[in-house]
């Protein structure tokens, strides 16, 4: 197998699945992670658990077949060879698993490629890809920009995909790439319409896709759109499970005799309609028993988009091809004040998901460069191999554990999914990340955190957001009903062993500065950034803190 340049130890060949990989997504925007067997995980992006933090909005159950990429090489006068790019340890379900019989008979060319290793540098993912019937050697590199001092342009809800392919055989060969996407808009809900429709720029082809006859202020509304760059963009609207109009079941819908026939004869899809609607609703269907299905959800119901490149490659030549993925889901809600719509940053940018991709289209090559230069010097420095490593994975946090607010509040997690949100400005330990790459950021949500007082700001609208106050009052609560629940023991337990804390009044001055570690982190901020303007800010509110203790 070919292994990439831009690969980095460690490299892992997949034989059984890694537990995480390189999160896609922007700063405040959710992600999705491509892992080492070329699969999608933990989609995040549709305002869900466990970016969200409520357990209560689960994310989509997505199928092999809802996210993919397939490959299709045809050397002169040989019969094309499709691959699928991933692994699918326990079943493939890329000819729908309710259809098991179609692999066999009906799709005998659908194979998983049989080799691949994967190597991540936040915000890349790199993977090779490894097949002796193939004569290309084919690696992709995954990434969201990441750009240090640029928040706006680390803030993106977009991902590019980037496959580079060289013809390593002795005669000239077609290669082609699909890249599909499920459309998840609504995806909780049992009816609405769906809307897909294709835009094209001069950068390349869009397939956008949303929802109609929904609640706009739906937590899962919004839109998606999948695009692939350059010319030759060939596309599939629309597309479902079973078989299509050869088949049983949806016979006159694009399904998937309708996407993999004419990928593997032409190396294209079939370019049908422009627009498309459809509404849907999803119900259980029964079956009556000894048939050959077993009851299940409708046919029809997981719609996906589709984009096609196809190249010709002479002997030893070697080409990129450039794909995007793309969302918009604008309706972020607290996790326990369901009232309250955070929203997102990125909104105040663009309106929907064709938007941000035809911005990613025409800013991709400066996009990529200066991440490239990111990673590059991270790991080029003077940094040991390992210690560089470990640092980078830290960086993964920015787009699985920051929410950054339509009105610019910037909060993270303690935990994963657990504890509670705190300020970026909060601690030492969670602050030091975006003080580092986006200090302007940081400095002013500090700032708007050191204004905070009491409960007053939980009575109108000011900063930093209502939220943080909402937290803090549930936290109290919880507290001293488990205080009276416990009839006073937890606090006498706390005289006992002598805890300082006990028995203390609670200051009605509060701030995200809490502690004696105030101090510390506040000279830190100076001495990184400089700003004389910000610590008099800042000093007579750290400065009273300590005291107050």
């Amino acid at each position: 197998m070919a292994r990439v340049g831009e690969m980095r130890e460690p490299v892992y060949r997949h034989t059984r699945g890694l537990a995480s990989g390189i999160p896609l997504g922007g700063l405040g925007t959710g992600s999705v992670e491509l892992r080492d067997d070329g699969r999608f995980h933990d989609w995040e992006i549709f305002n869900n658990y466990a970016w969200s933090g409520d357990p209560r909005q689960q994310p989509p159950e997505m199928w092999s077949e809802d996210a993919f990429f397939a490959v299709r090489v045809k050397e002169k006068g040989q019969a094309p060879k499709v691959r699928l790019l991933y692994h699918d340890d326990m079943k493939s379900k890329a000819a729908d698993p309710h259809y098991d019989h179609a692999i066999m008979y009906n799709f005998p060319f659908l194979r998983q490629i049989a080799d691949i290793c994967y190597s991540g540098q936040y915000p890349f993912a790199h993977l090779a890809y490894g097949d002796a019937a193939l004569p290309v050697d084919l690696a992709l590199q995954a990434f969201t920009p990441f750009i240090p001092f640029n928040a706006r342009g680390s803030a993106l809800p977009l991902a590019f995909f980037v496959f580079r392919m060289k013809n390593r055989g002795a005669s000239p060969c077609e290669a082609s790439v699909m890249f599909s996407v499920r459309n998840c808009v609504g995806y909780d809900l049992d009816r609405l319409t769906l809307h897909h429709c294709v835009a094209r720029s001069q950068e390349g082809t869009f397939v956008v896709m949303t929802a109609e006859d929904m609640d706009p202020a739906h937590r899962t509304g919004g839109s998606m759109a999948v695009a692939a760059l350059g010319e030759g963009v060939t596309h599939t609207t629309a597309w479902t499970d079973g078989h299509g109009r050869l088949g049983f079941e949806n016979p006159l819908a694009p399904a998937l005799c309708q996407v993999f026939y004419p990928f593997r004869d032409t190396g294209e899809l079939a370019e049908e309609d422009e627009e498309w609607r459809r509404p849907i609703a999803r119900r259980q269907v029964e079956r009556p028993c000894g048939e050959l299905h077993y009851p299940k959800i409708q046919a029809g119901w997981r719609w996906r988009g589709a984009v096609c490149r196809k190249v010709t490659l002479r002997p030893g030549e070697e080409t990129e091809v450039v794909f995007m993925l793309s969302w918009f889901f604008p309706n972020h809600y607290h996790y326990f004040a369901a009232e309250r719509n955070l929203g997102h940053m990125y909104e105040n940018w663009v309106s929907g998901a064709e938007e941000v991709a035809r911005y990613g289209a025409a800013n991709f090559n400066r996009l990529r460069d200066e991440s490239r230069a990111f990673c590059d010097h991270l790991y080029g420095g003077t940094l040991e191999p390992w210690l560089a490593a470990s640092l980078n994975a830290q960086l993964t946090t920015f787009p699985q554990s920051f929410w950054w607010t339509k009105n610019g509040d910037l909060a993270v997690w303690e935990g994963s999914a657990c504890c509670q949100l705190i300020a970026a400005g909060h601690t030492p330990w969670s602050s030091w990340q975006p003080l580092l790459f986006f200090p302007d950021l940081y400095l002013e949500m500090t700032k708007r955190m050191a204004a905070f007082r009491g409960e007053a700001d939980a009575e109108g609208d000011g900063t930093p957001a209502k939220f943080l106050a909402l937290e803090w009052q549930r936290r109290h609560a919880a507290m001293e009903s488990r205080e009276d629940e416990l009839g006073g023991r937890l606090q006498q337990r706390f005289k006992e062993y002598a805890s300082e804390s006990a028995g203390r009044p609670r200051s009605r001055r509060r701030s995200a500065l809490s502690s004696e570690a105030a101090a510390v982190q506040l000279l830190r901020d100076y001495q990184w950034t400089g700003d004389e303007a910000y610590l008099r800010e800042v000093w007579p509110v750290v400065k009273d803190m300590v005291e107050v203790q």
